[in-house]
């Protein structure tokens, strides 16, 4: 009716109370309207007191929903091989460029590339201070340039149109010099050549004839081991003989064995081979070869992960002193116990994993000087560390514009699923939801599932990119629950091998197991549980809906919806892999459990409504997966809307597309579980969003 106004009144996060009033313009009805407004907030009040909500605490501004998606100011955050100094890619002349600051005077940072257009893509200290070498795409190639910090001058190393180039190795014992990978334009493979910096001469130090994939070489530019990949049959290692002749000597098959087992580094001298191994074990172990005499030594396993191939070792020895792995947080194991006191010092300074660049950018050559970067769930955090006195000196964050906000809390959970399997997962908590010195809320919260994509990708648990959607949403009230699953690499083989053709049944499985785990723990409200996921998560979240009553809503992200057609209309190349690890569709039995197991054919049976986006460009899942499901869903009138991004791949690239995008979800997850939200404002504007479905 035209002759009603609305007033919202909101009290301590509640839902929003909607009084409607018939307006007039007499002083008694004004003074009438004032008095049931001043009786409906005494009763409120009360009953704000009754379940135990303390009305004096005020609720937490929301963070912008922009700030959580501003671009990084600082990347590939890296210390000079002195550590006198730290340089960083950021903004600038409109594109990315090197900056440079003495690490006791990290806001006096210095832009010392001169790019206009082309931007920095990755750069690296040379041993000598002085120098920086950086790479630029040009010409159909990225040649590697060499710029003297003391001139303001830059050279291209490898001129010529179409050349691609990176920079390989440094040595300690050749300061001047740095080993390049180098492919000219109509090479079939890379060569390596060594190049001088202070003449530019340069010398090939290996042609590869044989078009190996990778050759490792020692501290004198020696190749001692090379990597062979054989199409469908894993990889193999050679290694030269002492006529320079070359012959493999241990071979890993395709699969679980070559997934997780990798040749990481040589010794300076080339006799020791470290690696990452996985044959006839379930966990990857870090071993070393001894290359003349072929002996193999296991250094060290991880009952719970895979070792990575990740090493931290001296930088001017190259003595291997600790190794890494991942159960949810960062596991560090020493091999070298003189660091034991160093880590101890710096689990005091802040929250988080601690992490060192390694093998390069995170020590100086002397070991005097580390970069320190610690991740708690937000973006970096990065301090210079003095060794001998012991101390750690903040200098920045890679994001400043989130540093003025306070973010949620986020704890290591292990949920252990029907059969027995323990799964890590991340629990973010909203900021004022969780008494300090406990770990479960002061009463259930309505939850959010994270699904990631893959499904067998080791998780990156410690990335920003991810990270920042998973915090605004514990920002808006909502407890995020990020979950592992079966299929998932990085756990080891039998984790990995128990989801083989388990998409839709025990993958599925493990999400229900999660959510019951969180309403028994008293995390999450029974009937306020939402599920979202990108690619497979997305999947998995229509899944989820169509088959099981856990869930009040979802939000698919580029998720396949018809596991046949998927299958056979993805590239020739992904179709076998697909058909190993979830279903035949060339035999009646596969296509029969991909049927069942596609939420396309259950389209009828959703009773909770659900958020799809997706981007045309993907070619990894087609935008007709969603169109066709999203039609199916039309046709029999269920609740869906329908977010398409024409200008998008297999992801959203762009930061105004994701800010727009949890415009949107934002109010969705309101209205379904109560959250919060910021208005939606302008922040569709600038975005490619079409709405194709719902309002």
């Amino acid at each position: 009716m035209n002759n009603k106004r609305h007033f919202a009144v909101q009290f301590q996060g509640r839902r929003t109370h909607c009084i409607t009033l018939m307006t007039g313009s007499e002083q008694g009805k004004r003074e009438k309207l004032m008095r049931m407004i001043s009786r409906l907030a005494v009763v409120l009040v009360a009953a704000s007191f009754c379940d135990g909500v303390a009305w004096s605490q005020p609720v937490p501004a929301l963070i912008p929903r922009g700030a959580f998606f501003a671009e990084p100011d600082k990347q590939q955050v890296m210390l000079s091989t002195d550590g006198k100094w730290v340089g960083y890619r950021a903004a600038s002349g409109g594109t990315t460029n090197l900056w440079v600051a003495a690490v006791d005077k990290p806001a006096e940072a210095l832009v010392v590339t001169k790019q206009k257009g082309d931007p920095v893509i990755d750069y690296r200290w040379a041993n000598r201070s002085a120098y920086v070498l950086y790479r630029i795409p040009s010409e159909g190639g990225t040649p590697v340039l060499l710029l003297n910090l003391d001139t303001g001058e830059s050279r291209n190393l490898t001129p010529g149109k179409g050349v691609t180039a990176s920079i390989e190795k440094l040595s300690p014992e050749h300061v001047d010099e740095v080993l390049l990978r180098v492919k000219e334009s109509g090479q079939a493979k890379f060569e390596y050549r060594r190049l001088n910096l202070l003449t530019g001469t340069a010398d090939i130090a290996f042609k590869n004839e044989r078009g190996f994939d990778r050759v490792l070489f020692d501290d004198h530019w020696r190749p001692c081991v090379a990597v062979l990949q054989k199409p469908k049959a894993g990889f193999e290692l050679w290694q030269p003989d002492n006529q320079g002749e070359w012959a493999a000597f241990a071979k890993f098959q395709d699969g679980p064995e070559s997934d997780a087992s990798q040749p990481i580094m040589l010794d300076p001298t080339g006799k020791t081979l470290y690696l990452t191994d996985n044959r006839g074990r379930d966990k990857a172990a870090l071993v070393s070869i001894d290359l003349a005499s072929g002996q193999e030594t296991v250094l060290l396993t991880d009952p719970f992960a895979d070792v990575l191939p990740a090493l931290l070792f001296h930088p001017k020895t190259g003595r291997v002193q600790t190794a890494s792995s991942y159960f949810g947080r960062l596991r560090r194991h020493f091999l070298d116990p003189t660091l034991l006191p160093d880590f101890e010092y710096l689990r005091s300074v802040a929250p988080g994993d601690t992490g060192i660049l390694s093998p390069w950018g995170g020590r100086s050559l002397d070991d005097r000087t580390w970069l320190v970067a610690f991740l708690d769930g937000g973006p970096t955090r990065y301090y210079v560390y003095d060794r001998a006195k012991r101390q750690a000196t903040f200098l920045f964050s890679e994001n400043k514009t989130m540093a003025a906000h306070t973010l949620g809390r986020r704890q290591l959970e292990v949920i252990t699923t029907r059969d027995g399997l323990e799964l890590p997962a991340d629990l973010y908590f909203p900021k004022d939801a969780v008494t300090a010195g406990k770990t479960r809320p002061k009463q259930p919260l309505p939850m959010l599932m994270y699904v990631h994509g893959g499904p067998w990708s080791a998780y990156p648990w410690n990335d920003w990119n991810t990270n920042r959607c998973l915090q605004l949403l514990a920002d808006r009230g909502y407890a995020v629950l990020r979950v592992e699953f079966r299929a998932s690499k990085g756990l080891g083989r039998k984790i990995s091998e128990a989801g083989t053709r388990e998409w839709g049944l025990k993958m599925q499985d493990d999400l229900i197991d999660a959510a019951d785990w969180a309403v028994s723990q008293g995390i999450a409200a029974r009937d306020r549980i939402g599920i979202w996921g990108w690619s497979y998560g997305g999947y998995a979240a229509l899944q989820a809906l169509a088959t099981s009553d856990r869930f009040a809503c979802g939000m698919s992200l580029y998720g396949p919806t018809e596991l046949e057609s998927f299958i056979a209309e993805a590239h020739p190349i992904a179709r076998g892999p697909w058909r190993k690890l979830i279903g035949d569709d060339t035999t009646a039995e596969g296509r029969a459990q991909l049927k069942k197991t596609s939420p396309f054919h259950y389209a009828e049976k959703f009773a909770k409504p659900v958020l799809i986006a997706q981007g045309a460009k993907d070619v990894v899942v087609p935008k007709k997966q969603s169109d066709r499901f999203v039609a199916e869903l039309q046709k029999h009138k269920k609740p869906v809307t329908y977010l398409l991004y024409p200008d998008e791949p297999h992801d959203i690239q762009q930061p105004r597309n994701w800010i727009s995008l949890f415009a949107v979800a934002e109010r969705f997850l309101h209205d379904h579980l109560g959250g919060r939200y910021e208005p939606v404002g302008n922040d569709i504007e600038g975005s490619s969003i079409k709405v194709v479905a719902g309002g």
